[in-house]
């Protein structure tokens, strides 16, 4: 048995060290950032299921993603409604990180992949 002492108020005192048994630490299976990336084409999709008034709730469960992002896709609405891309890009870029020679390129690679 493993005993310490401490000194308190000018007295020392001896005190036995009690260990408890803590489990392992919960690790979660699903590695952090490994969620669905979602096409531009994907995200008009919910968008218009929205404006056909389905529930957010039922859409997330449907789809198989979070309703909280559902609900930043909402609220990016008028963004991606704008978007026009090539088929199968999944992100928005500012303006000023991309051009419109950039855009084009970025379809007619998309049409010259498509085709192999």
């Amino acid at each position: 048995m493993s005993y310490f002492f401490y000194i308190f108020q000018k007295k020392i005192f001896k005190v036995k060290k009690i260990f408890l048994a803590v489990g392992p630490k919960k690790v979660s299976d699903k590695p952090k950032g490994s969620g669905k990336l979602l096409t531009i084409e994907q995200k008009k999709e919910i968008i218009s299921a929205l404006e056909r008034e389905v529930r957010i709730v039922d859409l997330a469960a449907k789809r198989g993603i979070a309703s909280s992002s559902i609900a930043t896709i909402l609220k990016k609405k008028e963004e991606i409604k704008a978007a026009s891309v090539a088929a199968g890009v999944k992100t928005l870029a500012s303006q000023s990180q991309r051009s419109s020679v950039n855009e084009e390129m970025e379809k007619l690679l998309m049409i010259w992949i498509n085709e192999r």
